[in-house]
């Protein structure tokens, strides 16, 4: 598992170790197939429950009393969620939506115990999964406070930047394409102040838009390494 600041969604678990674990869940489990944008945690009985996924991305978002979002972090093949109410038995007040289309298999309270208290691989998975989304937690909270909104979003670009290839001499690709919406809400700002903060980027020349793809300065992206230590 790898994760830094700016990269709020996690990588895919080793094919190996997913193999292992839907080996243990599969029997048990209801397979649900969600589509694109569809609200996952407005599912029946969420408590009695935990999730885990087999395709696709999810997203796990906080909504402000106006309408606002933050993602907390995303979620992708391999992973778990709904574990942390098997352990606190408290339901968290998250909204978790469908990022792509989803295979999930929905698995009941009764397994986790049962898997937890006998079966020591899953019981290092599941472990492994709550401490890897409390570390990232902690790090979007070092990165909220302490850097502002233009950082925040030259962080995001810099985590996702592709070095395999400098193109013209000097650019580098990035991986992930991001709606306005999208970098608002990882950022926690307003799209309109994504809008802003891309143009005046592209003006100091930090980036440059390509075909709707953004593409990052080199000699900048070291620059900005160098002064903020972004985890890989």
């Amino acid at each position: 598992m790898k994760s830094g600041i700016g990269s709020l969604y996690m990588q895919a678990m080793d094919s190996a170790e997913c193999a292992e674990i839907e080996a243990l869940l599969c029997p048990h489990s209801v397979v649900l197939t969600v589509q694109p944008k569809q609200l996952i945690s407005g599912l029946e009985n969420p408590s009695e429950h935990f999730f885990y996924i087999k395709e696709g991305e999810t997203s796990h978002l906080i909504v402000g009393s106006d309408g606002s979002e933050k993602l907390l972090f995303g979620l992708t093949e391999g992973w778990i969620f709904g574990e942390s109410q098997m352990i606190t038995d408290k339901e968290f007040q998250t909204h978790i939506i469908a990022r792509s289309k989803c295979v999930l298999y929905q698995v009941p309270k009764s397994v986790f115990y049962e898997l937890f208290n006998e079966n020591p691989v899953f019981r290092e998975f599941a472990l492994r999964c709550i401490t890897e989304k409390v570390m990232k937690l902690c790090s979007e909270m070092e990165n909220l406070s302490f850097c502002s909104c233009k950082v925040r979003l030259k962080n995001l670009y810099c985590a996702n930047v592709n070095k395999d290839e400098l193109l013209d001499g000097g650019w580098y690709n990035v991986d992930c394409t991001y709606t306005h919406y999208e970098l608002a809400v990882i950022i926690g700002s307003a799209r309109v102040t994504i809008s802003k903060l891309i143009n005046e980027l592209c003006d100091e020349g930090f980036m440059r838009m390509i075909n709707r793809k953004a593409q990052i300065n080199a000699k900048q992206y070291e620059e900005h390494m160098k002064e903020y230590s972004i985890r890989p």
